[in-house]
C-alpha cells in the first residue's frame, strides 16, 4: 500500500522525531496507522485543524469558499490549503470553475472524523448545514445529512423529501427509496406524514427492485390508514412479498386484505372446492356470454380485484386449494366488472389452474 508506506516514512522522518524526541519514540510501542495519521493532525496550526475537520466532516468535495466560511477561516484559507496539500491531508483543484478541495484519502478523513469530540462533530455539521442552506442550488441531501448530524432531524426531514424527489424525478430510483428512508428516520413515529412518506418509499423501493424492503414500507404505510387505504396497501404488500420469494408472509398479508374487502378465503378444504366448482360454473354461464363493457372501477373493486390477483399468485404455491378457490372468485369479480386487464389476469390465473390437470 503506497499510502501505508508513505504514512510510515513520515512517522519515521527527522522531522517526526524532532518533535517526538528520540527517547520517547524508542520507549513507545508498535502504534497503528490511525495513530500515526492523529498525531500529524494534531501538529497542525489550530486553523488549519480546523479547516481539516470540516473537510473530513463534509465527506465529499466542497467549495473551498464553504469549508472556509464554516471553519471560519476568512482570508487565511489558501494559505490553509496549501499547508494541508503540502503535508497530504488534502487535495485540491477545479470543478464546474470552483476550487473544491476534498481529503486526500478516505482513511485520513474516517481517521479525523473518528478522533472528533461529539460536541465538536455536531458544530460543524450545523455550520456545514448553515453555509449549504444560504447556497444557491446546494445539495438537499448534503444539507440533510449535516442537519442529521447536528441533531436538527425535523428540518433535515424536509431537505431529505426534497432530494428523494429529485432522486426519483431522475429515474435514481434506488438513491430515492434510500432518501426516503432517511427521512422516515428523521420524523417521530407519531408524526402525521410517516404513512405518507413509508408509501412513498415503498414505490420507490418496489420501482427499484428492493421487493421485501417495499412489502414492509407498505405494510408501515398501512398502519392506521382508513379501510379502503388500509386494504389497497396490504394488497400491494402481499404482490411485493411474492416477488421477494416470502410466499408464507404473502399469503397471511394478501389473506387479511381479502377479507377486508369482503372476499373471505373459507376456513375448510370441503368448503374451499364447493365453492370453487360454483365459481367455475358461473364463469362458464358469463363466458357464454357477451363481454361487459368497461366501466370506471370504484376504489373498491380496484381494491378487491388487486388483492385477487396478488393472493392468487402468493397461495398457489403454499395452498394450492385456496389458491384455486381466489382464481375461480377473481374470474367472476373481474367478468362482473368488465375491466379487460382483469379478465385476461383472471382468464391466465384460471388456465394455469386448469392445465395443471393436463390435457
Amino acid at each position: 500500500s503506497p499510502f501505508l508506506l508513505e504514512e510510515l516514512a513520515r512517522g519515521a522522518s527527522a522531522y517526526h522525531r524532532v518533535v517526538m524526541g528520540e527517547s520517547l519514540l524508542a520507549a513507545r510501542p508498535a502504534v497503528s496507522l490511525e495513530q500515526m495519521l492523529a498525531d500529524r493532525a494534531a501538529r497542525l496550526p489550530d486553523d488549519a485543524r480546523r479547516f481539516l475537520e470540516v473537510v473530513a466532516v463534509g465527506g465529499r468535495p466542497m467549495p473551498v469558499t464553504t469549508v472556509s466560511e464554516a471553519s471560519n477561516a476568512g482570508d487565511s484559507a489558501p494559505r490553509i490549503v496549501a499547508i494541508l496539500r503540502s503535508r497530504r491531508f488534502v487535495r485540491s483543484g477545479l470543478r464546474d470553475g470552483r476550487d473544491v478541495v476534498e481529503a486526500s484519502h478516505d482513511r485520513i478523513r474516517e481517521t479525523i472524523v473518528a478522533h472528533l469530540p461529539e460536541a465538536t462533530a455536531r458544530e460543524h455539521h450545523s455550520q456545514l448545514a448553515r453555509v449549504l442552506e444560504a447556497t444557491p442550488d446546494a445539495d438537499p441531501e448534503a444539507i440533510a445529512a449535516h442537519l442529521v448530524g447536528a441533531g436538527h432531524k425535523e428540518r433535515a426531514a424536509v431537505y431529505a423529501e426534497r432530494a428523494a424527489q429529485q432522486a426519483i424525478a431522475k429515474l435514481a430510483f434506488a438513491q430515492g427509496a434510500r432518501l426516503y428512508e432517511l427521512t422516515l428516520e428523521t420524523l417521530p413515529p407519531s408524526s402525521p406524514d410517516v404513512r405518507r412518506l413509508a408509501r412513498r418509499m415503498a414505490e420507490a423501493c418496489e420501482w427499484a427492485g428492493y421487493a421485501e424492503k417495499a412489502a414492509r414500507a407498505y405494510l408501515r404505510a398501512a398502519e392506521g390508514a382508513p379501510f379502503i387505504e388500509r386494504a389497497q396497501l396490504e394488497s400491494a404488500a402481499a404482490a411485493q412479498f411474492i416477488a421477494a420469494g416470502r410466499i408464507d408472509e404473502s399469503a397471511v398479508v394478501g389473506r387479511r386484505a381479502l377479507e377486508a374487502v369482503g372476499r373471505k378465503v373459507p376456513g375448510s378444504v370441503l368448503l374451499t372446492i364447493f365453492w370453487v366448482i360454483v365459481y367455475r360454473v358461473i364463469a362458464t354461464i358469463m363466458m357464454r356470454s357477451k363481454l361487459r363493457e368497461p366501466k370506471t372501477l370504484s376504489a373498491e373493486e380496484r381494491v378487491r380485484l388487486g388483492a385477487l390477483h396478488a393472493l392468487g399468485r402468493g397461495l398457489a404455491v403454499v395452498d394450492p386449494i385456496s389458491a384455486m378457490y381466489v382464481k375461480a372468485r377473481y374470474l367472476v369479480d373481474a367478468l362482473r366488472s368488465g375491466n379487460r386487464a382483469h379478465v385476461v389476469l383472471a382468464a391466465m390465473a384460471e388456465a394455469s389452474s386448469l392445465a395443471g390437470r393436463g390435457g
